[in-house]
């Protein structure tokens, strides 16, 4: 019997919400901002000198500098001092974060069904000043990307589980090692993690479905006909994970209105029998569409008052569900 080893994380908070780079760039207001604004959620102020100034009771913009009470800490996030008043020229980049912590939030492996220990290289009980949680294993001492996990936890009120497949299919010497980095200025809180051994017959693979569960697979075949919205065949570029992507034509981008922004693919495959339980196995991953549209469309074009709705307004339950309707609708 072969097994194969899956991936599973809960989210307190993973919040992408910060900057779209490592690149440090200065931060742009409006030229008809309105001056004083009033921030009542938490905020971090990311600095142009690599400090991080806390703002945990919010603040106040006014049209040169930020005011509140604050704690400054260094690029070790060691804490330096108090602070009242910070530049605006100072700022790099700034985002908003919950300053409650679930107390039984835990790191742990799971018991009979995980492959040995868990040796984790990042500390998790921490906020993680980084990127959207990246997973990696090791093979013979390299790195190998196995999952960004969290995509769709932008906020607080989105929190969920993700589960995602490990290239790992054997501990060694009873341990599995994974390192889990943040490779960017966002801030992330871990309640939970751990590893799923599955056991299966040899020549299954085992997949995460859609709700996170276990699903043993084989045969795969590949379809005998992909073609696009235009009748155009896409079969190159869908039927193997090479990097080899495609894209809708100019001419088809041109014809998307608010009122009709849908596009599809229609892929045929060789009926397997009436008999046989089939299921419709997708590698994909998310585009930088989801990164533009919330970054230079929703946070962009609301300028500092997108702190108070990603860290307030998107923990009531009507502007959630009307974000999450949109995007299911609109995004897929």
């Amino acid at each position: 019997m072969k097994k194969i080893i899956l991936y599973a994380l809960v989210s307190v908070v993973a919040a992408c919400v910060t900057v779209k780079q490592i690149e440090i760039t200065p931060l742009e207001t409006a030229e008809d901002t309105q001056y004083p604004i009033t921030v009542e959620s938490p905020v971090k102020a990311h600095l142009v000198d690599g400090s991080t100034v806390m703002f945990p009771k919010g603040l106040t913009v006014e049209e040169d500098v930020i005011v509140g009470e604050g704690f400054r800490y260094d690029l070790a996030l060691e804490l330096t001092g108090a602070v009242t008043e910070i530049s605006l020229d100072d700022v790099a980049a700034m985002e908003s974060y919950q300053d409650v912590v679930n107390t039984g939030a835990t790191v742990a492996s799971t018991g009979a069904a995980t492959a040995g220990s868990v040796v984790l290289a990042t500390g998790l009980m921490k906020a993680i000043f980084g990127s959207c949680p990246t997973t990696y294993s090791y093979a013979n001492g390299e790195p190998l990307l196995e999952a960004e996990s969290f995509s769709y936890s932008i906020a607080p009120g989105f929190e969920m589980r993700d589960v995602d497949r490990l290239s790992v299919t054997d501990a060694v010497e009873g341990f599995v090692e994974l390192e889990m980095r943040n490779e960017a200025l966002e801030t992330h809180y871990i309640n939970h993690v751990e590893l799923i051994e599955v056991v299966h017959a040899p020549g299954e693979i085992v997949l995460p479905d859609i709700n996170g569960d276990a699903i043993a697979v084989k045969e795969m075949r590949q379809p005998t006909s992909v073609v696009n919205r235009d009748g155009e065949d896409i079969s190159a570029a869908s039927n193997i994970a090479d990097g080899n992507t495609w894209r809708a034509s100019a001419e088809r981008l041109e014809q998307i209105t608010v009122d009709e922004m849908q596009d599809f693919i229609e892929a045929e495959f060789e009926n397997p029998g009436s008999e046989i339980p089939v299921a419709l196995v997708l590698k994909q991953r998310n585009s930088l569409m989801n990164t533009v549209l919330l970054y230079d469309v929703m946070l962009d074009g609301q300028g500092f008052r997108a702190l108070d709705w990603m860290g307030d307004s998107l923990t009531r339950l009507w502007p959630r569900y009307k974000l999450a309707n949109w995007y299911q609708k609109n995004m897929g």
